[in-house]
């Protein structure tokens, strides 16, 4: 909005004065405040302040609000970006800027000018790409000698006597306020915070960027010493804080960050002394006195600040009204608050009498919030847009939430508030919207009863029968991780509602173009959006459903410029869950990385990893939306990249682009994409493509952000359809990226070890019994305050979580030389294997993987040799064997059968439990513990060079296949040093000789352009295929018609055909074994209300040592078919 009267000033001028003059309100401002706008309310507040004579009293007021507030967790007072640490860095600036060009320049000016200088201790950053022989690691040792004495040089600037002297006297009152209200509020090591507040506010700013302070010119600026700078800062801060370094590179700097302790804590205090009076009641009285704001100066204000608060103000005038009533009751009976309450009741209260928009709580992602939003659109009503993001996991710290959370009790979208009336059910808003606004008939015929009840049948059947299913499908979206093992749902409840539906609309005696006529209806809205909704449910097609296909498809036309707005996030969020769902087969990039800042803040830095400097390294919570900029990288992250790749960069003018908004394009560091899901904290998906990449392929990135118990973030990262040749080369690309974040990847231990002729309870006890452990592993282990255990020569320390006798114990578990505060969870499970003895597993998670070998070393020499257990792993397999499968168990359970094919004297399988047999001359000997004829065999099984007794358990679990039978192998506890040879002899010995076919599966799917008939048409039309693969191919139509693909190198029969659904072709390939086919099929399902396919193919039984040709086979078939739909007009 633009102020255009003197009369709208004078008010907006009136409530910033009585704000000013009350700075305990300024508070209820922040509280309502979009976390995004956090940078322009503390550049205009401050604007206000300096125009008034304020500033002063306002920042020391925020401050102790800011104690006040964080008073339970003192550990994060000042250490986020919040109104108060902003307001102190701008004002430190507006009152310090002099005293640092005094004290600070000449040495800056020095440092930035002297080209030759190098302060470089990282070795990886160092041209030869941290690979240093002894020459070179006495250059970086000399330039840690250097960077010492240029630490050493702006300490003693700083916190010399002339320094101290010179330091503006608001700044020391402000350091002197920090250490009052640290005293006030029991917080340990007072000192720490004033360090934090004038180090870490108002010098390190200065030097991260002193072209902007007036220390240096821009043009002597280079990258070389914005990197020393930013070492030197990294030292100031580390000092401040009193904390040690754990970057290797750093560590040798750690016995100065110890000396330099005292001394900056002696300058610490003295900057806290008011040397003009004796008595510390006094200090600093002239400034801490009330300073009343009478009047200011309104030209001295920018235009953009009184804007910003003359919005502001009018926008959340209710919420700040609330948010004001939450202040202490002794503040609300003060004078000050009644004149702001007062003030803010009476602003815009005539504007808001014209016109009081209906206020529509919604999810974009939601079917039913969508419809009511188009309907809003549709009838040009006007409605206040309150966005709930249902992914968002932290919603309590959300604004918006909170009063979304105060008018619904079920917590679900869509909800309309319109002054006293509160509904949230879509249909009941729909039908209030009809009458309050007095819309056409045809949406809800008002005049004609019968018609009337027909309609609303027809909307309470959605609501009964459609509305259920398409919630499961939104409990399956909602909750969706690649890390999970759910697969998608397969559940016939929608095909059930929809095909019923479907008949219900087809029998309507009023069906038209629509439902109810030749005009739109509620009835029309709702199946419009069920219906695309649906399509995100594994299967569904629409053309299944021709009466409600034809009804989605007539709307989406009709209102196609209002849908790219309302589906504009829908549709990423769609093909993540498209993506994500079908749990392809084809190979992964998946890391878990450990950062030190909040999910907030990595969340920040994945959309922007040049964001400022001083941000990532100062900030907790940066905020969750900053304006989108495109720059050539003038603010290299702390570890920036290698010398090479920087000219390069520059060379080639590689754009940098951030995009902060779902569907934003972005191009970061050669890699190019689109925001496909954006949950700020939680998760980011994106679709990109890399340079180097073949033309046309892009992957899926899935970052899922987790918050950990120290208030740090676990990042799950899953990169999906990467190039296979350019896996390697992608896992290296994204661990140089975590590194350049500060992060450390982890990895998940998983142990199976068997200890023979133990009870459960006698292992159980072992493991929960103190002493006993310790007798038994030969190893000390103390318990010291807070229950914590210090194992192994006090190199790993653990805490119990929980035990349940006999069955599991958690601990917390760490190393000692671990990264700081990171704990895994030790999970120990305890089993009994028959009645041979006890299994335990352990399950470690989250270990860090530079520690990882050594952690194994650990477990395997220290605990598990140690109480004689047996550490074991599995073999899993899938077999194909001609043999129907009663032929195939009669086999195992007949001696001469068995023999012949085995070629050695070996003994049938028994056919009742408890019997033994033998293998190979008693090469392998077992038990039978379950046989189902035809279905399963299940045995124990034990190697001549296996530990004495120690017994295996062996499954076969029989299937019918259309080749004979498909068996499903599995041998648990395989001790882990005979796994290789183990399954090397069920290959020689036993699949080989029986003459079957060890396979695999693949499953993959994509997106594609262009709708289901089209597709289908290319795969089925030899002369498209041949154009698109350049080879000569030859595709039938017919059931068991032939099929020649890639120069006739696959060859087979067309097993069945449905149109414009699903293509299944039985294939092999000349190099495969003889004999032996693999099912091929092609399903094809809607995709973006039928303008897209998504194409999920399916290769059963794939010879093992054949796998990689068909993953690469498919990765190019779906490239060339990507780029043929694209091609097409």
């Amino acid at each position: 909005m633009s102020l255009y009267t003197r009369e709208e000033v004078v008010k907006l001028q009136r409530l910033l004065m009585s704000f000013l003059n009350a700075p305990r309100s300024v508070m209820a401002m922040y509280e309502v405040l979009d976390q995004s706008d956090l940078d322009r309310f503390s550049k205009a507040l401050m604007s206000f302040s300096l125009a008034s004579g304020s500033t002063f009293t306002l920042v020391a007021a925020t401050t102790r609000a800011e104690f006040e507030k964080n008073k339970s967790t003192p550990a994060s007072i000042l250490r986020g970006n919040t109104a108060a640490t902003k307001l102190m860095t701008l004002f430190c600036r507006h009152v310090g800027q002099d005293y640092l060009i005094e004290t600070l320049s000449e040495l800056v000016q020095d440092l930035v000018t002297d080209a030759e200088l190098d302060l470089e201790v990282d070795p990886a950053k160092r041209e030869d790409n941290g690979e240093l022989n002894d020459a070179q690691l006495s250059v970086v040792e000399e330039c840690r000698g250097r960077l010492r004495d240029w630490i050493s040089k702006f300490l003693e600037s700083i916190t010399s006597q002339e320094g101290i002297e010179l330091l503006p006297r608001p700044i020391k009152a402000m350091c002197y306020n920090v250490l009052r209200l640290a005293r006030e509020y029991e917080v340990e090591n007072n000192l720490s915070l004033v360090g934090g507040f004038i180090l870490l506010r108002f010098v390190n700013p200065s030097l991260i960027s002193p072209e902007t302070y007036g220390l240096c010119k821009l043009s002597d600026h280079t990258g070389a010493s914005r990197r020393h700078l930013t070492l030197i800062t990294k030292a100031l801060q580390n000092i401040s804080n009193q904390r040690m370094f754990n970057e290797d590179f750093m560590l040798p700097l750690n016995d100065m960050i110890e000396e330099q302790i005292p001394h900056v804590e002696s300058y610490l205090r003295a900057v806290c002394i008011d040397t003009l009076v004796d008595d510390d009641a006094d200090a600093f009285q002239e400034l801490f006195s009330d300073q009343k704001c009478e009047d200011f100066d309104v030209d001295a204000v920018d235009l953009a600040h009184w804007k910003f608060f003359a919005e502001f103000l009018r926008d959340e005038q209710d919420a700040l009204l609330e948010s004001m009533m939450s202040l202490p009751e002794d503040y609300r009976d003060t004078q000050e608050f009644k004149t702001v309450m007062e003030e803010l009741a009476e602003y815009g209260a005539e504007d808001k009498q014209k016109h009081e928009p209906v206020e529509l709580y919604f999810s974009p992602l939601c079917p039913f919030s969508r419809s009511v939003w188009m309907f809003c659109l549709e009838n040009r009503i006007k409605v206040s847009l309150k966005k709930v993001d249902l992914l968002k996991k932290d919603q309590e710290l959300d604004i918006t939430f909170k009063k979304f959370k105060s008018y619904s009790k079920s917590l679900k979208t869509p909800l309309l508030v319109d002054g006293d009336v509160v509904l949230e059910e879509s249909h009941a808003i729909l039908i209030y919207l009809c009458e309050k606004f007095f819309l056409p008939s045809a949406w809800y015929p008002f005049g004609d009863l019968r018609k009337r009840m027909e309609l609303h049948q027809t909307l309470n059947f959605i609501e009964r029968e459609v509305h259920a299913a398409v919630v499961a499908i939104w409990t399956f979206a909602r909750t969706l991780s690649v890390s999970s093992t759910e697969g998608p749902s397969e559940d016939d409840q929608v095909f059930v509602a929809m095909k019923k539906l479907n008949a219900l609309i087809g029998s309507c005696p009023y069906r038209g173009k629509f439902a109810f006529g030749a005009n739109k209806s509620l009835v029309d809205l709702s199946i419009m959006f069920v219906d695309t909704f649906c399509q995100l449910h594994y299967g569904y097609a629409s053309t299944a459903y021709p009466h409600l296909s034809s009804i989605s498809m007539e709307y989406q036309k009709s209102v196609a410029a209002h849908l790219k707005k309302v589906n504009a996030e829908f549709q990423g969020f769609a093909q993540y869950v498209i993506t994500v769902s079908k749990k392809d087969s084809l190979p992964k990039v998946e890391h878990t990385v450990f950062l030190q800042e909040t999910p907030h803040t990595v969340y920040e830095v994945l959309l922007d990893p040049e964001n400022d400097i001083f941000l990532f390294l100062a900030s907790k919570t940066i905020s969750t939306k900053t304006n989108a900029k495109v720059k050539m990288g003038l603010k290299k992250l702390n570890n920036s990249s290698d010398k090479e790749e920087l000219e390069a960069q520059e060379k080639e003018k590689v754009p940098y682009v951030v995009a902060l908004d779902v569907g934003g394009k972005f191009n970061i560091q050669r890699r190019e994409g689109t925001n496909l899901v954006l949950v700020p904290g939680n998760m980011i998906v994106q679709e990109s493509h890399r340079t180097g990449w073949p033309e046309e392929h892009s992957s899926t990135e899935l970052f899922e952000l987790y918050a950990t118990k120290e208030s740090r973030c676990k990042l799950v990262f899953t990169q999906m359809n990467c190039p296979i040749q350019k896996m390697r080369e992608s896992e290296d690309q994204w661990d140089k990226f975590w590194r350049k974040i500060n992060g450390f990847r982890t990895r998940d231990m998983n142990h199976s070890v068997f200890f023979k002729g133990k009870a459960v309870s006698e292992m159980y006890s072992t493991f929960s019994d103190i002493a006993k452990f310790a007798k038994l592993t030969k190893t000390k282990v103390r318990e010291e305050e807070e229950e914590l255990l210090y194992l192994h020569n006090k190199s790993v320390v653990a805490k119990y979580v929980s035990r349940c006798v006999d069955e599991q114990i958690v601990q917390d578990w760490r190393c000692v030389d671990w990264e700081e505060n990171h704990w895994s969870s030790c999970t120990l499970t305890f089993s009994a294997v028959e009645d041979f003895g006890c299994r335990v597993v352990m399950l470690l998670s989250d270990v860090p993987l530079d520690r990882w070998k050594h952690v194994e070393k650990l477990w395997k020499d220290s605990v598990w040799k140690k109480l004689g257990g047996v550490l074991c792993g599995n073999l899993r397999q899938r077999v194909v064997f001609r043999e129907a499968p009663q032929d195939l168990y009669t086999l195992w359970t007949t001696q001469a059968q068995l023999e012949t094919k085995l070629r050695a004297k070996s003994q049938a399988l028994p056919t009742a439990p408890g019997e033994s047999f033998s293998f190979f001359s008693n090469a392998l000997r077992g038990t039978v513990l379950r046989m189902e004829p035809g279905k399963r065999m299940r045995f124990s099984l034990s190697h001549k060079d296996w530990p004495t007794q120690h017994p295996s358990v062996v499954e076969l679990d029989l299937y019918e296949n259309p080749l004979g039978t498909l068996v499903m192998f599995s041998q648990d506890l395989v001790p882990v040093s005979k796994l290789k040879s183990m399954e090397q002899l069920w290959t020689s010995e036993f699949w080989e000789k029986m003459g079957a076919v060890q396979t695999e599966d693949i499953h993959a799917s994509m997106v594609l352009n262009r709708s289901p008939d089209v597709v289908y048409g290319v795969l089925t039309s030899s002369s498209e295929m041949s154009a698109l693969t350049a080879s000569e191919c030859e595709v039938s139509t017919e059931a068991g018609g032939d099929v020649m693909l890639c120069a006739k190198s696959l060859r087979g029969k067309v097993l069945s055909m449905a149109e414009h659904h699903r293509i299944v072709w039985n294939i092999r390939a000349f190099e495969w074994p003889y004999g032996h086919s693999s099912e091929m099929t092609f399903e094809l399902a809607e995709h973006n209300a039928g303008k897209g396919t998504l194409l999920m193919y399916t290769q059963k039984n794939i010879p093992l040592m054949c796998v990689s040709d068909a993953q690469t086979w498919w990765e190019t078939l779906s490239k060339d078919l990507r780029k043929h739909c694209q091609a097409m007009r």
